[in-house]
C-alpha cells in the first residue's frame, strides 16, 4: 500500500501537481526503500508537526487535553509543508493515546489542521492562476531527476530530524537520538528479544512499536515500546508509573522513625530502578 501510495505522489510530481504523504513520525513507513526514494527527489520536502497545535484532543485520568501525535509530512510544495510544521510549544499537557478507542478517535484530523491545509490550497491555486495570467511558462516538471539508490553513512539521518522529546515536546539534537536508538537496539540484540520471522508465517496480530525519547542532562533515553496489543483492556501490569515524591518521603520518614533494627542494627533504604526493559 505505501509502494502505491509513493507511485502516485511521483505521478502527481511528474504532471506538474501536489501531493501530501502523512505518516506517525515513529511509523516504519519511513524506512521503507520506496519512501526514502521519494524523500531524496527534488523538489520534495519533509517537515514535522505534532498533531497537539492543531486542537487535537484526547481524554485520560485527568480529564481531557492535549494530544501529541508527532507525525511526519511528505510533500512537493513549500506552502503544504509550512502549513503542517507547526511543533508543540510546551505549554500545556498531553494526554497519552492510550488504548484502541483513543487511537481511532485520533485519527481523524483536526479541524484546525484541515483549515491550513485548504489556505495552503488557496495559496498554490492563486499562484497557478497568476502564472496562467501572465503566460509565465511552468517549469518541466515531466523530466524525471536522476535519481540513484543513495547509500551508506548519512543515508538514514533524516529520520532523527525534527524529533522531541516524547511528553515536554522540546526538540533533540539529532546526533543524541541517534546514539540513543543505537545503545537501545544493541541491548535488544544482546538480550536476544525478537526473532525475526516472515509476515507469512504469522498467525495472530502483529503487535506494532514505536520509539518513546526523553530528554536527560546529557543524553536522550530513547525506548522502543509495544503498541495496541491490550485493546480497550485496562491492564495495571502494562505500565508502571514514577512513585510520587510523597511516597519516597513517606517511606524515608519510615525508616527514620523506627530507628534501629534488631540488635541494634542500622536500617537501610534500598532504592532499585530498572534501568531498561525489553519486549520480552
Amino acid at each position: 500500500m505505501i509502494k502505491f501510495a509513493m507511485e502516485v505522489c511521483d505521478i502527481q510530481r511528474r504532471e506538474g501537481r501536489y501531493f501530501v504523504f502523512e505518516q506517525p513520525q515513529g511509523s516504519r513507513a519511513w524506512d521503507l526503500e520506496a519512501v526514502k526514494k521519494m524523500v531524496m527527489r527534488q523538489g520534495v520536502d519533509i517537515s514535522t508537526m505534532h498533531q497537539c497545535m492543531y486542537g487535537l484532543k484526547a481524554r485520560d485520568t485527568m480529564g481531557e487535553a492535549s494530544a501529541y501525535k508527532p507525525t511526519r509530512v511528505l510533500t512537493n510544495h513549500e506552502a503544504l509543508a509550512e502549513a503542517l510544521s507547526r511543533q508543540c510549544n510546551g505549554m500545556h499537557r498531553h494526554a497519552h493515546l492510550v488504548g484502541k478507542t483513543a487511537c481511532t478517535k485520533a485519527a481523524v484530523y483536526p479541524e484546525e489542521m484541515c483549515t491550513e491545509v485548504l489556505k495552503a490550497v488557496a495559496v498554490i491555486k492563486k499562484g497557478i492562476e497568476e502564472t496562467q495570467l501572465y503566460g509565465v511558462d511552468r517549469e518541466d516538471m515531466c523530466e524525471d531527476d536522476n535519481m540513484e539508490e543513495v547509500t551508506g553513512e548519512g543515508y538514514n539521518d533524516f529520520y532523527y530530524e525534527g524529533i522531541v522529546d516524547s511528553v515536554t515536546g522540546e526538540g533533540l539534537e539529532p546526533t543524541q537520538v541517534k546514539a540513543g536508538c543505537d545503545e537501545a537496539l544493541k541491548y535488544m540484540k544482546s538480550m536476544k528479544v525478537w526473532d525475526r520471522v516472515l509476515r507469512s508465517g504469522v498467525r495472530d496480530k502483529i503487535v506494532g512499536s514505536r520509539w518513546v525519547y526523553a530528554k536527560k542532562p546529557n543524553l536522550v533515553s530513547c525506548r522502543l515500546v509495544a503498541q495496541e496489543f491490550a485493546g480497550s483492556e485496562k491492564r495495571e501490569d502494562l505500565y508502571a508509573g514514577t512513585p510520587p515524591m510523597a511516597a519516597t518521603r513517606y517511606l524515608l520518614s519510615d525508616t527514620v522513625s523506627r530507628g534501629r533494627g534488631a540488635a541494634g542494627r542500622r536500617r537501610k533504604l534500598m532504592v532499585l530502578d530498572v534501568k531498561r526493559a525489553f519486549l520480552n
